[in-house]
């Protein structure tokens, strides 16, 4: 790990892909893509097509639509879902879910804990499966612009798992509190057979998600599958989080927001030197291709 003084900047004919989180990354905390992020990124869309820009992210597709649409990133594929959907040119590529039984079993578990939410998420929806008035578990995920089935009951959710109709690819369990946090945490990880993995993109939100993906899953996937010329050792990643530190450790180049937290920072080779709300994406792209500051 070396800071930006110390970091010999790639010349940008060595990244041939371009791998980014969004949430505390391309996002500052009020879900705004930050101005300096959106110019640099709309400079190589434009100067450099051709490079593909793939968004990595535990969001669902629909809920990063503000990034993706100016940007016209439909043309690459994109990791969702933090590698449970992987998508390629606005298809499903390959999607991985979580079994019933264990959907119905953490429900079970958690379901006693007042001040705790749980999210279902589908590909392309969330359902409320529990929630507190403490977490705002409903708010951040709306202001996220993740697209929240409020009206359907507990009861319908639960037998359209069991019955196979919903097909789970993550819960996300919302807790502020942090004692309760690390409580549920360790029960979880008490309880797991290495079906599923934890993981954090957020303080207060734990993730559940397939043993078998991650971000890294997911890249190697579409490596693989789409672009089998270009080697991990070419690809630039960029995250904040703890469920970046996997993406980190198969690429050549990867870059953690100073102010992200410290598992994403002690994985990546280089640290940024502006926090998210700052730009910080955009100004490390903007010395590795020379971006004019008129662009």
């Amino acid at each position: 790990m070396e800071s930006e003084s110390e970091w010999n900047l790639p010349n940008a004919d060595q990244i041939k892909l371009i791998a980014c989180d969004v949430d505390g990354t391309l996002l500052d905390a009020n879900n705004k893509f930050h101005k300096r992020n959106h110019r640099a990124l709309q400079y190589l869309r434009k100067r450099y097509p051709e490079l593909p820009i793939v968004l990595a992210t535990g969001r669902q597709r629909s809920s990063v639509n503000s990034i993706r649409e100016p940007l016209e990133l439909d043309v690459f594929p994109c990791i969702h879902l933090n590698g449970c959907v992987i998508y390629n040119k606005g298809e499903i590529l390959s999607q991985v879910g979580l079994s019933k039984e264990l959907v119905y079993s953490i429900f079970s578990d958690v379901k006693e804990y007042e001040t705790t939410a749980i999210l279902l998420y589908d590909h392309n929806k969330v359902y409320l499966l529990k929630n507190d008035f403490e977490s705002g578990s409903i708010k951040f995920a709306q202001d996220a612009g993740e697209d929240i089935d409020l009206a359907k009951p507990v009861d319908t959710i639960l037998e359209q798992v069991i019955s196979n109709k919903l097909p789970v690819t993550k819960l996300a369990i919302y807790e502020r509190n942090p004692e309760r946090f690390n409580e549920i945490r360790m029960q979880l990880l008490k309880d797991n057979q290495k079906e599923y993995t934890l993981t954090q993109s957020m303080s207060f939100v734990l993730e559940v998600i397939p043993s078998s993906v991650n971000k890294a899953t997911g890249l190697t996937n579409i490596l693989t599958k789409v672009y089998p010329n270009i080697h991990p050792n070419e690809v630039l990643s960029f995250g904040d989080a703890q469920n970046d530190a996997c993406m980190f450790d198969i690429t050549g180049y990867s870059v953690a927001i100073c102010n992200g937290m410290p598992a994403a920072i002690k994985a990546a080779k280089y640290i940024s030197r502006l926090p998210n709300h700052e730009g910080a994406v955009g100004e490390v792209l903007e010395r590795i291709y020379r971006i004019p500051p008129n662009h």
